[in-house]
């Protein structure tokens, strides 16, 4: 076969299979199937890796991160274990400055507690959990759509496993500063999970790669790993309380605005209750107090 025999039947067969995508998948009806798996899901573990590399005029970050994470449902509650290792190393008007840190992320399923150890610095913190719904949901999707636009590309194989790819480009309003990256998200087909993510900035160039290994999907989890316990010496900063004050704080401002409302209406009804005062005066009573409404 010639050569160029050959390059047209390398073009049919690349516009059979792309054709065939095309046509038989839109991003609606991938997003809702990735939905449909990720309800099928009850426990979910696996490894991750992330190199970001940011180079902007007068500033520059890099990072090298690696993390474990076990997530399970529990009556319907949501608990996971996060563990992080990360070496960043940002530089500024020609200072640079290189941090390491580890960092825990435990939730109980009633608080999450997160301790961090940067520089030989140990914190604890502790706060309320929100019970949410790590997996991919239909919120998930809601979030993206808020401030990305998602396009469908061809199926692509990632580490040998059959995924669908997204594109996610940000809205106008994103389109701006170090985070107007356009992602490129590439979902597991036999379990919805997000596999593998590319960020590239608005030149093209790669800015960030965060790769998953060692997926293991409703494999049994210890639940010993969902409790934490705090380290000797360390004191908790506790956050649960200021999470209560929104709330109250919400309903004070509320309390002044109505009684600034009322404010105005004094002088209102004192007018309109002159001309009556000087009436009933005629008729010898005593004037009458007004009414407030």
């Amino acid at each position: 076969m010639t050569t160029w025999g050959r390059s047209a039947v390398i073009c049919v067969a690349l516009l059979a299979v792309v054709g065939s995508t095309v046509a038989g998948d839109t991003i609606e009806s991938v997003e809702k199937a990735i939905i449909e798996q990720g309800k099928k899901i009850e426990s979910l573990q696996f490894k991750s890796k992330t190199s970001s590399d940011f180079d902007q005029p007068g500033w520059k970050y890099k990072q090298e991160m690696d993390g474990t994470y076990h997530y399970a449902l529990d009556a319907g509650k949501m608990l996971y274990r996060i563990e992080s290792k990360d070496i960043t190393v940002t530089a500024q008007e020609g200072n640079e400055e290189t941090r390491k840190s580890n960092t825990l992320m435990v939730c109980d399923g009633a608080f999450i507690w997160i301790s961090s150890e940067t520089d030989g610095q140990k914190t604890v913190m502790k706060q309320k959990a929100s019970n949410q719904n790590w997996f991919v949901s239909k919120a998930y999707f809601n979030n993206m759509r808020m401030m990305y636009n998602l396009k469908l590309l061809p199926d692509e194989t990632v580490d040998g496993r059959s995924t669908w790819a997204i594109e996610a480009s940000p809205k106008p309003e994103m389109a701006s500063g170090p985070s107007a990256t356009t992602m490129t998200m590439y979902h597991d087909k036999e379990t919805g999970v997000g596999y593998k993510t590319i960020s590239k900035n608005t030149e093209g160039k790669v800015v960030s790669t965060s790769t998953t290994s060692d997926l293991k999907v409703n494999s049994s989890i210890d639940r010993d790993l969902f409790t934490f316990k705090v380290p000797e010496g360390v004191e908790v900063m506790d956050l649960t309380q200021q999470q209560e004050q929104p709330q109250p704080a919400a309903e004070e401002p509320a309390k002044k605005q109505e009684a600034k409302k009322a404010e105005p209406k004094k002088p209102k009804e004192e007018k309109k209750k002159e001309e009556p005062k000087k009436e009933k005066k005629k008729k010898g009573k005593l004037p009458e107090l007004p009414k407030w409404p």
